[in-house]
């Protein structure tokens, strides 16, 4: 964004929309730069979460559960494992995702 950068192309948005934005701003000021550096290393547990898989399948793992519409994972992708899963909803659940943006867990979701 230093360098003139207008926004991104990345799953996480569906995960944290609003944070993404503010990561994703161009940098008018340096306002918007120390707003994007709080905004990234909040969300650094998210970020990593994310790319802790082959994309897309970390992101559409934990949407199912926290009850986002995702669609299916295309084959031969699977679901993210227990562990990946795991760090996801510890990075939701220590961020305050779920107050923060309406949603709930749904552990069931998993198996389906």
């Amino acid at each position: 964004m230093a360098l003139g950068g207008h926004g991104t192309a990345n799953m996480t948005g569906n995960l944290i929309p609003r944070e993404m934005a503010v990561i994703s701003k161009l940098w008018e000021t340096g306002e918007d730069a120390f707003k994007c550096r709080e905004a990234w290393l909040t969300n650094l547990p998210v970020l990593h979460f994310v790319y802790s898989a082959i994309n897309p399948v970390a992101v559409k793992t934990l949407m199912r559960v926290i009850g986002l519409s995702s669609g299916p994972l295309r084959k031969p992708l699977q679901p993210a494992s227990p562990a990946i899963l795991d760090a996801g909803l510890k990075a939701f659940s220590d961020l305050g995702l779920a107050e923060k943006h309406g949603l709930k867990v749904w552990p069931e979701a998993v198996a389906a």
